[in-house]
This record gives structure tokens, C-alpha cells and sequence, in this order.
């Protein structure tokens, strides 16, 4: 079920994270964040392939960007009201949940 070795959720308050670094999904509302997100990681020191494989397929599973962030090759922006509707409907997708109740 669980096939994450780096990434966890914390689903009390919707932050990805990993041994050394946090990402708070509420401030990934649109494409251009995500990508943000994705190149920050890329630039660490720690950051290895599977590290940064696996928060990309996180990302992917938890906020479905192609769907929700970036059709059509648009940038979209999830107003803020909106963006916990989403994110507590995408927390079953099986990554390790920690931080809350499954």
C-alpha cells in the first residue's frame, strides 16, 4: 500500500514532507508553485533521483496537477477557498499519512 521510503503527509495541516525539508500543499495553488516547489528541492544538497522521483509522483497523486494546475499547458490558480476542499479529497491516495487520522 505504502510504497514511500522519503515523502509523508501530515494531513492535520496538509504539509508534504521529508526528513529535511517541508512543503505546505495550501501554497501550492497553481502550476507555477508546484514547479517552484519541484525546482527548490532539485537545487539541495541532499536531493537525490529517488528523493526527488518520489515527490514528484507525491505531488502528481495528492493534487493531480495535470488536472487541476496546468491543462492544456495553462497556468490555473486554485483560489484559496477552494484549495482544502481539494487537498482533503485527494488524501486517500496512499502515501504514508502522518500527523492525523486515516
Amino acid at each position: 500500500m505504502n510504497k514511500n521510503k522519503y515523502w509523508k503527509l501530515n494531513i492535520k495541516n496538509f504539509i508534504l514532507f521529508c526528513e529535511f525539508y517541508e512543503i505546505p500543499l495550501e501554497q501550492c495553488n497553481s502550476g507555477a508553485e508546484i514547479s517552484d516547489w519541484i525546482f527548490q528541492v532539485t537545487k539541495k544538497t541532499w536531493c537525490t533521483d529517488q528523493i526527488l522521483a518520489e515527490l514528484v509522483r507525491s505531488l502528481n497523486e495528492i493534487l493531480d496537477p495535470q488536472q487541476n494546475f496546468c491543462s492544456w499547458g495553462e497556468n490555473k490558480i486554485v483560489p484559496e477557498n477552494k484549495m482544502e476542499a481539494l487537498l482533503s479529497l485527494k488524501t486517500r491516495y496512499g502515501l504514508k499519512k502522518e500527523g492525523g487520522e486515516e
